[in-house]
């Protein structure tokens, strides 16, 4: 068969194709430049913050309930914020922290921890760009506190199974979300996830108020410490679970528990409060609500 009757019949092929009635899985978005969270759906065209309201270039106005993702608390468009933001811009937008310090950050680093508390009246506050990057730093910064005091057997993290604490792969690795997880696994560090205490499907007596299922998840992670031999460095946790869970509360007594079987093996409490902090419950930061100091 030449090449111009193979032609033939694959246009052929093709016309009859067009005329079939068949739904294919194709991305129905018009052609973008940006990597879009889904190719199978047209996102709305922001164009304009207003308090709790977003509106889109048709000039539909959406009430925003997820904060943009529980990042903002504190509304769209708030004159001061993007004046303060354009002062400081025209004054000075960035130096590195290898080299420099500023008034700014030291000012708003002093605020942060007269924020936090007396528990962390002393302590010293590390920038981020946003909570994944906390998260990783967190996790390293556990690590190499426990090499500066002499303690360099330790480097897991534990965590809790239906948890969430970023979408970078050290965040990822501490996080207990199977689906998010799964094709990621072979490039995750693996440190064991206890379970997490949700009384809706209690595993446990809850009787009592669930005050028996919350020590016997902090038993659990006592076991786990033990069973890694002096190599668990931190615990990580969110003190209201988040976009995994969906914020389920603690049971009575179970973060204190948690709080005192890591300060008892020497091992550092980490409070993952992107989504919890800043007031978003009532209190400065979620663990204030149990009374109990995490270290990071």
């Amino acid at each position: 068969m030449d090449w111009r009757k193979r032609k033939s019949q694959q246009i052929s092929a093709v016309r009859k194709w067009d005329n079939c009635a068949v739904t294919l899985p194709t991305p129905v978005q018009t052609r973008s430049s940006v990597f879009r969270r889904s190719f199978r759906k047209e996102f709305p065209v922001a164009v304009r913050g207003e308090g709790v309201y977003v509106s889109d270039s048709a000039e539909r106005q959406f009430l925003d309930l997820a904060g943009s993702a529980a990042v903002n608390f504190i509304g769209h468009g708030v004159p001061e914020i993007s004046a303060a933001m354009a002062e400081q811009a025209a004054k000075l937008e960035f130096v590195h922290t290898s080299q420099f310090t500023t008034p700014i950050a030291e000012e708003y680093a002093q605020e942060l921890l007269a924020f936090a508390g007396e528990h962390f009246a002393g302590g010293a506050v590390y920038f981020t760009c946003g909570g994944s990057e906390a998260i990783e730093t967190a996790l390293k910064l556990a690590r190499q506190y426990q090499v500066e005091i002499g303690q360099g057997k330790r480097h897991q993290v534990l965590s809790r199974q239906q948890s969430y604490h970023g979408a970078t792969l050290g965040a990822l690795s501490v996080s207990g979300n199977k689906r998010r997880r799964e094709i990621y696994l072979p490039m995750l560090r693996e440190f064991p996830h206890i379970g997490m205490p949700y009384c809706y499907r209690c595993d446990f007596d809850c009787t009592d108020g669930c005050r028996n299922c919350g020590q016997q998840y902090a038993a659990e992670l006592e076991r786990a410490i033990e069973k890694a031999s002096g190599e668990v460095a931190g615990f990580i946790f969110e003190p209201v679970s988040g976009a995994t869970l969906g914020a389920v509360v603690p049971p009575p007594g179970y973060l204190q528990s948690i709080a005192d079987i890591c300060r008892r093996h020497g091992v550092l409490l980490i409070a993952d409060e992107v989504m919890t902090g800043m007031g978003r419950t009532g209190r400065n930061f979620a663990v204030e609500h149990w009374d109990i100091q995490a270290d990071i």
